[in-house]
């Protein structure tokens, strides 16, 4: 799945970026229903896809009600808009990688990597565990192995919940945990959110 972010990283905010980050591969790769989503975040536009493109290219962000509806809704970790957690969800739904190497070629080469280095240690059969418990044939599980097929998160939690592997295994380039640089520039994304949203509340007086 190609990347819009790779080459064009020019998100207003820490919050905006994230926001795109979550849920814009979700959307095209049909994971969550468009039109719904669409509907939830009351977006209107003739081509609504456009409001992913103007996040991308800083022509707008997301607002707090954005927030709001991500966590009711979709249940995604406000922190983790923010920029405070890389956990995007309670039930732990990791981003994996960086936004500028996520849907590239050598994500999936990475994360292909991984899950064949899980199934040597445990000395899995490819093509039994493939139709048995991935409901896949064995020829597309070896595809994602070598980097060439999408590896979907659902698989990757299927894989180490199996094996009694930890996620953490398939995370790259952390947010460095306590930075005070870190912390201020989340705060700073988070104190433009909020001016945005007073300057509609005032506006509407």
């Amino acid at each position: 799945m190609p990347s819009q972010a790779a080459h064009n990283d020019n998100f207003k905010n820490e919050s905006s970026r994230r926001f795109h980050q979550y849920f814009y591969p979700r959307v095209k790769e049909r994971e969550i229903d468009s039109k719904k989503f669409f509907e939830d975040f009351q977006i209107s536009y003739a081509n609504p896809m456009q409001f992913f493109s103007g996040l991308r290219y800083g022509d707008r962000s997301i607002t707090l009600e954005h927030i709001d509806i991500a966590q009711r809704k979709y249940g995604v970790n406000p922190n983790y808009l923010f920029g405070l957690t890389d956990v995007a969800t309670e039930e732990g739904d990791y981003v994996l990688f960086d936004a500028t190497t996520t849907y590239g070629d050598e994500y999936r080469r990475e994360v292909g990597r991984k899950l064949k280095d899980i199934f040597e240690k445990h000395k899995v059969n490819i093509a039994q565990y493939a139709q048995e418990r991935l409901g896949m044939t064995e020829q597309n599980l070896y595809k994602i192995l070598r980097g060439q097929g999408r590896p979907y998160w659902d698989l990757v939690v299927t894989v180490c919940e199996d094996h009694g592997e930890s996620l953490d295994v398939f995370r790259t380039k952390p947010l460095p945990k306590g930075h005070l640089l870190e912390q201020v520039t989340s705060l700073k994304s988070m104190n433009e959110i909020l001016k945005e949203r007073l300057k509609e509340l005032e506006g509407k007086k």
